[in-house]
Parts: structure tokens; sequence; C-alpha cells
């Protein structure tokens, strides 16, 4: 009966069309709204042609040129017999079923913010595609799909595409789906749909207040969303989980705990972080906070009392970090609102006090551009105003430090794809990226008076012009295998290959070998460095280093094997060192200039200076000191490396990961981190502050507060030494000894009064 029934219809739809071009003949608002009444007559005859009438009224709509009155009549029309029920509801539900089936994804798209309810007839047929059961037992292992599985993920993928195709305007119909829909698998739907082909998290607060709306509305209905995944093993129930934890209601988000699979947690911590990035909160992604709130166990009333005490012990960076998680959990909360207050006005940010208390602005009220700017490093989740951005360089388990340099306010970085990257070293901006023609990790990147070299991971040294605006563009390569390199002066690049055989390479030559140096079989080079005395700074495979003046093939040894040489670099005429608990500057010969030590479980794994600036940079896998010529210690950051850093002027860049193990240091992924040089910045959490923290929380164990001294020093977890932390928790356990001795009863006494323990 279909094709007849669509016939008459396009039938009626040409003959009403033929009389009054842009309305149907006799479809003004009043016939309409009397076609929708005759949808309840008694009549049989009367109420199929006003079923099909209708139904060519939409169709013209679908084609455009109806008047505005007449297509919302139309929708009137349709809302008042579906509030009939029964027969005209039906009725209704033919009519947007047809039109829905016969119009194509752009048809609806246009005419959606006009005909909404045809474009809740689509998403409420595909809606339910988009998703699929979950099997008795939880994950879904795509290893146990059998051919009628993956012809369901694959129609739920195009079903997802679809949908996709109708945003943004179906945006709207979508988060009214969330709210209003009692079918867990539509609302399921609905959830995937908003979310991204990559399984990113919704975005828009638009849609944490529609599932917390449908979830006040019908809690069973938004939890049974974890009975269905999408594919690429997406889980809308995550979603729900975000929209509580996001606005602090830890006891219903505790309520979704085990309700999905395993996947479920991962994207909810994944998600989570990235709301919080983006939103502004990037602060709270230290300590166990993010974990806490995942769990449920997150409390506003201990972030505040916790911010609180940080203020009256005089850390008032603490104090604002605290009032911070006290506000995300409850952004209404007053009196965290006032300690946050507060805070901002012992740090010099008066206008921003003023804004936190809701008082309106004061031009004589100004906030002091250095915590103005460690403000906005926090909220970016940069723990300092002194690091700048990292960068993220790939992920291989092969061995190999990412190399990196800074020139000329740039950063040149090699990727784990073979490729060379240019990029601004304060902002972290792209200027460009080349390729070597080699798909591995570069073994260096450097740049000689003006020209960018790289030695690719087969061994080769390719050259690149760098441009202005600092693009890269492959001018040659000269055939290895080379093993190490390190810049000359005038254009020279020095080269070294198995057996310790030397080349230099000239501006515009080829390498040539440095025949005054002996070469030795068995010796393997690991790097190449070079003295501004013309001293190359050999380090092999035994962890041995040497002095080599290519003039004369004088080989001296710096540092002897077995003597724990963990990483060298070149300063100025000399040398530095690191070992594990510290590091060292020495003359060419092995001679010691300075020692300095580095205590609480140091394990230097890269050293770097740049003898102008007067700054000499220690990284260990934790952190990273900067001192000055002298030895003394100017910062440390929380923010650790796997080798030698680059430091250049006012910025230090610091390479991260080594490989996988036992010959990298178990990190695949390679990264970058950018930190500004000066001292000047401000250090929210230097060791005083964190001397007061921590003798606040132990104040707070005495009262029995146990859960506010956790969050007291719970932020501060990255910055304490191993030292400060083994103290802290010593201290911390000793107050809650002696405060349960205290609060113990008194031994009972024998009728003689002896002690009758």
């Amino acid at each position: 009966m279909r094709a007849p029934r669509r016939f008459a219809a396009l039938a009626v739809a040409a003959v009403l069309a033929a009389a009054v071009p842009g309305r149907p003949a006799g479809a003004d608002p009043a016939a309409i709204a009397r076609l929708g009444r005759d949808l309840d007559d008694d009549r049989f005859e009367t109420r199929r042609r006003a079923e099909l009438e209708l139904e060519a009224v939409g169709i013209s709509i679908l084609a455009g040129g109806v008047p505005a009155e007449d297509e919302a009549a139309w929708e009137r029309a349709l809302d008042d017999a579906s509030a009939l029920g029964g027969s005209p509801a039906a009725a209704v539900h033919r009519i947007l079923r047809r039109l829905e089936t016969r119009a194509d994804d752009g048809s609806v798209a246009r005419v959606a913010a006009r005909m909404p309810r045809l474009l809740r007839a689509r998403l409420e047929r595909i809606l339910p595609q988009l998703v699929l059961p979950r099997r008795a037992g939880g994950d879904v292992d795509v290893r146990n799909l059998d051919d009628t599985d993956y012809a369901a993920l694959d129609a739920a993928a195009a079903a997802g595409r679809g949908v996709r195709g109708l945003l943004p305007e179906a945006r709207p119909a979508l988060l009214a789906v969330i709210a209003r829909s009692d079918d867990p698998r539509v609302v399921a739907g609905a959830i995937v749909a908003l979310c991204g082909e990559e399984g990113e998290a919704p975005t828009g607060d638009d849609v944490v207040t529609a599932l917390l709306d449908g979830f006040d509305r019908a809690p069973a209905t938004l939890r049974g969303v974890a009975g269905w995944y999408a594919p690429g093993g997406l889980e809308p129930v995550a979603a729900l989980a975000l929209a509580l934890a996001v606005t602090g209601r830890g006891a219903d988000l505790a309520s979704l705990r085990g309700r999905g699979a395993g996947d479920a947690d991962v994207t909810l911590d994944a998600w989570l972080r990235q709301y919080v990035a983006t939103h502004g909160y990037g602060e709270l992604d230290a300590g166990t906070f993010l974990v806490r709130v995942e769990e449920g166990s997150a409390d506003a009333d201990v972030e505040r009392e916790a911010a609180r005490r940080a203020l009256d012990a005089g850390v008032p960076w603490l104090a604002r970090l605290l009032a911070r998680r006290a506000l995300f959990l409850r952004p209404g909360d007053a009196a965290a609102r006032a300690v946050l207050a507060d805070a901002y006005e012992r740090v010099g940010m008066r206008a921003a006090a003023r804004a936190a208390r809701g008082e309106p602005p004061d031009d004589a009220a100004t906030d002091d551009a250095a915590a103005v700017e460690l403000d906005d490093a926090l909220r970016e989740g940069r723990l300092s105003s002194r690091i700048l951005f990292s960068r993220e360089l790939g992920e291989t388990p092969i061995p190999g430090l990412a190399p990196v340099v800074l020139h000329g306010g740039r950063l040149l970085f090699g990727g784990v794809d073979g490729s060379v990257g240019s990029a601004d070293a304060a902002t972290g901006d792209d200027l460009g990226l080349a390729s070597t023609a080699v798909a591995r990790l570069p073994r260096a990147v450097l740049v000689s008076d003006g020209t960018v070299f790289a030695l690719t991971g087969r061994g080769e040294l390719a050259r690149f012009e760098l441009d202005d605006g600092g693009g890269l563009v492959l001018r040659g390569r000269d055939l290895g295998p080379f093993l190490a390199a390190a810049a000359g002066d005038d254009g020279d690049v020095w080269l070294v290959a198995r057996g310790r055989k030397l080349y230099r390479r000239p501006r515009g030559g080829a390498p040539e070998a440095v025949k005054t140096v002996p070469s030795e079989p068995t010796y393997v080079p690991r790097a190449l460095a070079r003295t501004s005395g013309g001293k190359l700074l050999l380090r092999s495979d035994r962890d041995q280093l040497t002095a080599v003046d290519p003039a004369t093939g004088t080989v001296s040894v710096v540092v002897p094997e077995g003597a724990g040489l963990r990483a060298a670099a070149a300063f100025g005429a000399d040398v530095l060192v690191a070992f594990r608990d510290g590091w060292a500057r020495l003359t060419t010969d092995g001679k010691e200039v300075l020692r300095v030590a580095v205590e609480d479980g140091a394990d230097g794994v890269g050293i770097g200076g740049d003898p102008v600036a007067g700054r000499i940079v220690w990284v260990a896998p934790d952190r990273t000191i900067c001192f000055d010529a002298a030895g003394k210690a100017q910062w440390q950051e929380q923010v650790g490396g796997s080798g030698n850093p680059d430091v250049r002027g006012d910025h230090v860049a610091i390479p991260a990961g080594t490989g996988g193990r036992p010959l990298g240091d178990g990190r695949e992924d390679r990264t970058v981190y950018v930190l500004r040089l000066s001292s000047s910045t401000l250090d929210p959490f230097a060791v005083e502050a964190r001397v007061r923290a921590v003798e606040a929380a132990v104040t707070a164990v005495v009262e029995d507060r146990d859960a506010v001294a956790i969050a007291l020093l719970d932020p501060l977890r990255g910055w304490l030494t191993a030292t400060e932390a083994w103290g802290a928790e010593t201290a911390l356990r000793q107050a809650q000894q002696q405060r349960d001795a205290r609060k113990a009863p008194p031994p009972a006494r024998s009728p003689d009064g002896t002690d009758d323990r």
C-alpha cells in the first residue's frame, strides 16, 4: 500500500501547487488549521483527504517557497492533532514518517528550524542505530566479534555520519532528546551524535545542562545509557559521568561506578582533564583531585576549609588553588569565593579580588603583572609562569632522544616520523615542518651559520634552508652513516662515525675525513659536542668522555670509564658533566673547576648551559634545576626530562622520553618542554611556602581533620622534594599517633590501685 499512498500524496501536491505559485491551492493558514482539525473527523474520507493534503503542504515546504505563515500554521496543526492522541496523533506520525523518508539530509537540515517535528522524526529513526547493546559480561572485545557484529558496527557508524550531517541544526533537538526522552537507547544515540567523530567529549555547557535535566527528571533512563556503546568503544555513560563530575554531584556520580565497561572510566578521565583545561581550570589537574572527583569523593567543604587554613598560614597561592577547587565542586559557595578574593588580595591582584567579591571595577584597584601571568599559567594547567609550553613529538618504542635546539627565538626539533619542525620559542606556535625522507627519529638537529642540519635515523646529514618565517626547505643530503654531529664555525658541521672516524663538512662542501685524529675500530660514539675553544667532546658507549683537538689530533680523557658519567655538554671553553647526584664543571683536560651536589633523591640525566647568560641547567626525570655560574641554585621546576637541555638566552628546551626499555627509559612518547630561564618569575610554592603548608597540615591532623590535611598538601605533590615528602609524611604520622594516644581511654586499674595492663 505504500507506493499508492505516496503516489496519491504526490498527485495532491501537484494539483495544489498548480493553483498559486509558492503556495498550494487553499493552503492558507486558516485552511491548514482546518485540515488539522479534519484529522479528527468522524468520516474516514475526510480524515484521509486531510492527511494527504497536510502531507502535500509538507512536501511544498521541503521544496521551498512556502510563506512563513503557512509553515507556522502547518506546525501548529500537527501539534494540535498530536495533542488529541489516538487517530489524529497516528496520522501525524504517518505524515512525518513519509516526509522524513523521502527527504535527504540536506533538505531536513535546511528546514530544521521551520519543521522541527520533521527533524525529530528523522532523529527518532536514526538515533537508536548509533549504538549497540552491550553484551553480557561488560567490555566489548573486537576479537570476539562475528560477521553480524561487524555489520551492526558498520551500520552504526554510517548512522552516526548521517546524524552529524544534520548538525548544527539538529543540536537543539538532540539536547531535547537527552533531557526529555524516556528511551535509554535513544538518549545514548543522541549523546554519541554530539560527540566528535574520533570519540571526543561532547562540547558545550548546554550538553551538561541537558544531561542533568534528563537525569533529574528520569535518573533510571539516564543510567540506562550504560547498556549501550558506539563503534570505537565510545561509552555514552561517560558523558553523563562528566556532567555529574563537573557540577560536584559526587553521590550521583558514585552511583554510576561499575555500570559501564572499563573504557567508561578511562574515557571519563580523559574527558574530565580536557574539560578543566578548556574551561580555565587547568590547575585542578594536579595531585589527586580529579581522581577524587571521578570517584565522587571530592568534598567542597574540605577544599574550602583547606583553602582558609592555607590563607591563614600565609600561603595565598595555595589558598587560591584550593578555593578554586571548592568553587569547581560548588560554584555558589560564598565562603569559598570570599577566601578566593582574599587570596587574590594577598598576591597583589586587587582587581581580581573585587571581581571575585562581585564588586564593580575600580580604576584604583589594579593587578600585579607578574601575579596575573602566574594566575594565567595556573588556569592553563602550568603550575608555574616559567613553563612556556610543551609539545608532543610523537610516540615510538625505538630508543632515542628527540633532538631539540634553540636558535634566533625559534625551537627546532625532530619528530618520530623523521620530520624536522620549527616553532616560536615563546609560544610554541608552528612555523614550519619538513621531512628528512627517513621515517625515524633524527639523531641530531643543529644550526650552523643559519643553516639547519638534521642527522637522520639512517645516519645521513640532511640540509635545510631556514627562511625568514621559520619555514624549512630541504636542499640536499650527505650520505653517512654518521652517529653524531655538532655545529662548528662559519657553517661547518663536525661528524663522527663508528670507529671514532671524524669528519668536517665545510660550508658548501662535502664531509671530509679528519686525518689528524687516529681512529679506534671498536669505538662507538654516543654524542658529539664542540667547545668555544675548538675542542670536540666525544662520549663513547662506555660513558667515557674525551676531548679531541682536530688540529693536532690530541686526545685527552675528561671523564674516565666507570666514573658515573650521565651526560656532558660544552660550556664555553669548558665542559659540563652530569652525574646521578649532581654536576661538575671541568676543563677539557679533566681538571675540576666546580662541583655541585644535588640531594633529595637526585637522578641526573642531562646538563646544559649558556656561558653568556651565566646559567647552568641540570635535568632529572622529575625536575629541572637552574644554577648560576658559581653553582648557586636559582630555581627548581617540577618538569623533568630524559637528556641534555638546550639553553639559549632566556629559554631552555628540555626533551623527554628515550623509548622502550631496556635501552630507553620506558617513555615511548617524545615531548619537549620550553621554560623561561630568568629567575624573576613568581614561585607560588617556594620552600618557605611548602614548610608553612606542611605545618598547617600537621595542625589539621592534631585537630582530627585528616581530610583537610590531605587536601592542603595534595596540590604540592609535584613540588615537594623527596626529603620534604618524607619529612611531611613523618610529621603527619607522628601528629596522628600523638592525637590517637590522647584520645585513647586510660588503662583500667585493679582494686588494689595497680595498673591492670
